[in-house]
């Protein structure tokens, strides 16, 4: 799983720069609270810098409605008494990287680098009890706070680069809906399709088009479903998948000058089915998805997100599990074309599954296992900081690129 999209992630702050901002509507401080000292060197810590080159950006009182300080974590007990105290904003030097603090009078909380608000993970709290295996897909930001449920009664999802979402919901023994929900409208989420079940979904680049890969019956046929976004009943289409493909996900792109023009359709986007064969690797492409839809054989390098991890011309990033003591590990490096590798983190005690870039080229989200549940963790690759969104999670944890719904943000300003 690796979804590089930058521009994605500034779209998100954006986006939550064009909410109300807490931070600039609650009264400013006229001088920092005491608290900062201590979240200032907290945070020099944590980056291993000196305390010098930490400075506080901004200050807010506010009033925080528990004794989480805006930062709740799923599960945790804190009293539930409205709690004075500060938004804190901290900027480093030379790097200009801002990280937020939520304190009180005498304790805080660290919220991570701001960069990171502008994205989210999602994982799935099923029921035992539901006949369907069905559940609650759970929002939380990428430090593992703030929890939101999104949807009620679905068992995966494949969220999408421009931060909508796909969800899957179990109807019967033999039967799944497929529902979408563009950016932010979960509670408009509505079924696109049904089948015997769902193995992935994607929206194409104009955000004007979807397709899906579904599973027709209990054996192993498969086929592709078109249909238009916003969903109408009667646009949908069924195209057979190549004979002997065994397929494992989509990808819809714009890029038609990679390689891949003879499977371009009109507008210039390119629809690559990615799967095995005999065991091996196989691509394909649809061509005139819009006309008479038909597959041709794509390059390995067709859809690729080799290229996503080169950082310049003399260094790219890598991500590979080790082993460490015995035990896995998840090494983060970057690796230089002229000199000897140089490590950025190392992840004692996961088993990787797969990365990608969150919040900009900055920030590379892990997805892996640890023991018999799924974790995933955020490693700043300038700092080498490790973040723990989520761990011991009974699915896989996947990335959305949109913020929290849960900002940590206070009722009302002060006026302290």
């Amino acid at each position: 799983m690796r979804m590089p999209a930058p521009y994605l992630a500034l779209a998100g702050i954006a986006l939550l720069l064009a909410c109300p901002s807490p931070i600039k509507q609650e009264a400013a401080e006229a001088g920092p609270p005491s608290i900062a000292e201590s979240c200032r060197n907290d945070l020099a810590r944590r980056l291993k810098v000196d305390p010098n080159l930490v400075e506080l950006v901004s200050s807010a009182a506010v009033d925080w409605p528990d004794a989480a300080l805006g930062l709740s974590r799923p599960g945790e007990a804190v009293a539930q008494v409205r709690t004075p105290g500060y938004r804190l904003v901290f900027g480093t030097k030379p790097q200009g990287r801002e990280y937020l603090y939520t304190a009180g009078e005498k304790a805080f909380r660290y919220g991570g680098p701001l960069d990171l608000w502008a994205a989210s993970v999602l994982i799935l709290e099923r029921s035992d009890a539901d006949p369907d295996l069905n559940g609650r897909l759970v929002q939380l930001s990428l430090i593992g706070t703030n929890r939101q449920v999104l949807l009620e009664g679905v068992g995966d999802s494949y969220p999408q680069a421009d931060g909508s979402l796909f969800a899957k919901r179990r109807t019967s023994r033999s039967g799944h809906d497929l529902l979408f929900a563009a950016p932010d409208k979960t509670s408009q989420a509505a079924v696109v399709a049904s089948s015997f079940d769902f193995v992935g979904a994607v929206v194409s680049p104009d955000r004007k088009r979807g397709a899906a890969i579904a599973r027709t019956g209990p054996e192993l046929a498969w086929e592709l479903i078109l249909f238009s976004l916003p969903p109408a009943g009667a646009d949908l289409r069924r195209v057979k998948i190549p004979e002997g493909l065994r397929p494992e996900t989509l990808r819809w792109r714009s890029d038609a000058g990679s390689g891949a023009e003879p499977v371009t359709s009109g507008d210039g986007q390119i629809l690559v089915l990615i799967g095995s064969r005999d065991g091996k690797p196989a691509r394909y492409g649809l061509a005139g998805p819009d006309a008479s839809p038909r597959w041709e054989d794509l390059p390995s390098y067709v859809a690729s997100d080799d290229w996503d991890f080169v950082l310049s011309k003399s260094h790219s990033l890598s991500v590979y599990e080790t082993e460490l003591d015995g035990g896995p590990a998840v090494r983060v490096e970057y690796v230089w074309w002229n000199r000897p590798p140089e490590e950025i983190a190392t992840i004692r005690g996961l088993k990787l599954d797969g990365f990608q870039w969150a919040g900009g080229r900055g920030f590379v989200f892990i997805t892996g296992r640890e023991g018999d549940g799924h974790a995933a963790m955020t490693v700043d690759i300038h700092s080498g900081e490790v973040l723990t969104a989520v761990t011991g999670a009974r699915d896989p944890v996947k990335l959305l690129q949109a913020p929290p719904r849960a900002w940590p943000s206070a009722d009302r300003p002060t006026g302290r």
